[in-house]
């Protein structure tokens, strides 16, 4: 990929690396992090690396390097490569154990059945709370750039398109709704969820409907975009007043604050991906620039 002259071709590669690494996780008994490389680390990603593309300028001609920097460098890259290996290799697993007994043992107490959902917001929610503050600061920043140009969309009315999306878009709302309830005892979640629902965003965005969601800059889309980080401080607030601990939830309503906030999170997550796309600030509901 880095080696590639062409962009087009760099991103196909980029998208088909992340495909190949969301298998290699599936191998290693990890589907949750298999998910989510696949739907945000490949798919959403590499749909922003194409919309990146139209506004990179093509890069200036540039002389081939010597071939005494490029042996340096790639010497560096499989010294670096082997000393990572090595200390992999040489951990004891034996002496120094992981947590899965611990978390295990806890299990019961955190409201949900799956041990991933149980430590991203419960055991270690307050790591998930920060995430989503930097995915919000992303959003600013993006935004603080200017107006998003305009997106590439399909001619007007198309009725081959149009015709896919009517059951497509249905389709993908359920697999995102499927991915969320899942997240509680299986491989899923909110942010599997909100990278599915973001992709039947950005289809109704490209179709070119005039009421798409994300299109105009309104308070709904605002409020949408932080809801996840919104509920997720009340109820961290909430927590720290009742149980004096910061996220730690009362056993009897750990299951239902954790659907709070992973349904808030989904929202949050499919239009802040969906605002990413775009490159920019949405123009107003009064279509001043």
């Amino acid at each position: 990929m880095l080696w590639s002259g062409s962009r087009a071709r760099m991103t196909m590669l980029f998208i088909g690396f992340g495909g190949v690494v969301a298998l290699v996780w599936m191998r290693l008994g990890a589907p949750d992090v298999a998910l989510a490389e696949a739907a945000v680390g490949a798919a959403l990603t590499g749909a922003l690396i194409l919309r990146a593309q139209g506004s990179v300028p093509s890069p200036l001609p540039e002389r081939s390097l010597p071939w005494i920097i490029r042996g340096l460098v790639a010497g560096l890259s499989v010294a670096v490569f082997s000393a990572l290996a090595w200390a992999l290799i040489s951990l004891d697993w034996q002496v120094r154990p992981g947590l899965e007994g611990a978390v295990e043992a806890r299990l019961p107490e955190s409201g949900v059945t799956n041990p991933v959902t149980a430590v991203l917001l419960n055991f270690r929610g307050y790591d998930t709370l920060l995430e989503v503050a930097v995915l919000l600061i992303a959003t600013a920043a993006v935004w603080c750039l200017g107006r998003s140009p305009e997106t590439p969309r399909l001619p007007p009315g198309d009725p081959l398109y149009l015709a896919l999306l009517r059951p497509l878009i249905p389709l993908l709302c359920i697999v995102a709704g499927y991915l969320l309830w899942l997240g509680a005892f299986a491989p899923g979640g909110a942010f599997q969820a909100g990278a599915v629902l973001s992709g039947a965003l950005l289809l109704l965005l490209v179709a070119g409907l005039p009421r798409a969601p994300g299109q105009m800059d309104t308070l709904r889309l605002r409020v949408t975009i932080a809801a996840g980080l919104l509920v997720f401080v009340v109820v961290a607030a909430a927590t720290a007043m009742s149980q004096s601990t910061l996220l730690q939830y009362p056993p009897g309503l750990a299951k239902h604050l954790i659907l709070v906030i992973e349904a808030a999170l989904t929202l949050s997550v499919a239009f802040t991906f969906l605002v990413l796309f775009q490159g920019g600030r949405p123009a107003p509901p009064d279509g001043r620039a």
